[in-house]
């Protein structure tokens, strides 16, 4: 691999200041906990509206995870129809952007794109029109809406060049700033796969990369792996000490989430291709700890991975293979197509109790009292 090659899988993976990932929790305890959480919302007093949105939405990603994007737009559908149904169309954002993130995932550009425009005129216009039904939207919403499509249409503007200065100047506007570690990041990400450097200077020099702990350290990542793309590794070096200091086990405690997890790990690659193999390994190691606490298979096994190439003990395939799933995305075959039985069952127990509420118990039952 090229080091250009090299410096665009580091730069162009999953995005690091993104605070709303999902861990990729063993199936079956995650199913076990939302079995629990929705056999719960008919006796909880305090019932809530949101609680089993979450729950929905959950639901419909392991679908996705499990049984693949088809089972999963059903599901998604069914949520939305639902809460139109029931008078409570905010309900369904959440489960619309899912199609749409649905759809890019099977390659279907234009239809996504065409969700996505409703979500723009929610952040734009503060009403929008869902299934046959309008409806206004408070901030919350607004900055939400505003938020999905900054990161959503972001991959289809990556499709065709002359779209994207059409998308940043309205991510500008939807956020009220110029100043916004998203919108750096995706300049940085644009700049590289484009070939226009000045894109990239202008995300890295963006202030919004000093709003907070988190923010900074991904900053310092995209600046060193373009100083070391420059010939210069010596921030490769600075990050790798700053981040195994961010990464012990107490300082861990105190920034335990995926931003970090997802930082610690290509702050490790990143040290391996200048060469650091002892923090390249060390980063990995730390990933694979901080994956386990926050119960992240994919995780402990893109890190297992990794090491093993380099020749360390590792047994992430009989962990991933417990976990429940089939396959993670660049990470080698360990399941053989096998489904769990137990997995199976579970998902059809939880299907069920969710469709017995869409069809028996009004959403306004779980908004009368908010947690």
């Amino acid at each position: 691999m090229s080091p250009d090659d090299m410096f665009r899988e580091l730069i162009t993976t999953d995005s690091l200041v993104d605070t709303g990932r999902t861990a990729r929790k063993p199936v079956a305890a995650w199913l076990d906990e939302l079995i629990y959480k929705t056999e719960q919302l008919p006796r909880n007093r305090t019932r809530s509206l949101g609680e089993f949105s979450s729950i929905q939405n959950n639901f419909s990603l392991i679908t996705m995870l499990i049984d693949g994007t088809e089972a999963a737009r059903n599901e998604c559908a069914a949520q939305i129809e639902h809460a139109v149904q029931e008078g409570f169309p905010g309900e369904a954002m959440q489960p619309w952007v899912n199609l749409a993130r649905l759809d890019r995932i099977d390659g279907k550009a234009r239809a996504a794109a065409r969700k996505l425009s409703a979500v723009r005129r929610l952040a734009e216009c503060g009403r929008v029109t869902l299934t046959g039904t309008r409806f206004g939207s408070d901030g919350a919403d607004r900055r939400f809406a505003a938020s999905v499509y900054a990161s959503e249409n972001f991959y289809a503007a990556l499709a065709q060049s002359d779209a994207l200065a059409t998308h940043f100047r309205r991510v500008e506007r939807q956020l009220g700033r110029k100043e916004h570690p998203l919108l750096a990041e995706q300049q940085v990400v644009a700049g590289t796969l484009t070939g226009d450097f000045d894109m990239v200077n202008a995300g890295l020099s963006n202030r919004a990369w000093f709003m907070d702990a988190r923010t900074r350290l991904a900053g310092m990542f995209y600046r060193a792996a373009w100083s070391w793309r420059q010939g210069v590794p010596e921030p490769v070096d600075r990050l790798a000490v700053e981040l195994l200091r961010q990464s012990s086990p107490k300082a861990a405690e105190r920034m335990l989430d995926h931003v970090v997890l997802r930082l610690v790990y290509r702050g490790g690659l990143l040290a391996l291709q200048r060469g650091d193999r002892e923090r390249g390994i060390a980063l990995l190691e730390r990933t694979r700890h901080y994956a386990t606490r926050l119960s992240d298979a994919e995780y402990v096994a893109r890190a297992g991975a990794r090491l093993e190439t380099l020749g360390e003990a590792s047994a992430w395939q009989v962990a991933a293979a417990r976990s429940g799933y089939r396959s993670f995305r660049g990470v080698p075959s360990f399941a053989e197509g096998r489904q769990d039985q137990g997995i199976a069952t579970r998902i059809d127990k939880l299907k069920e109790l969710v469709h017995t509420i869409r069809r028996n118990v009004p959403l306004r039952t779980y908004a009368s009292v908010e947690a």
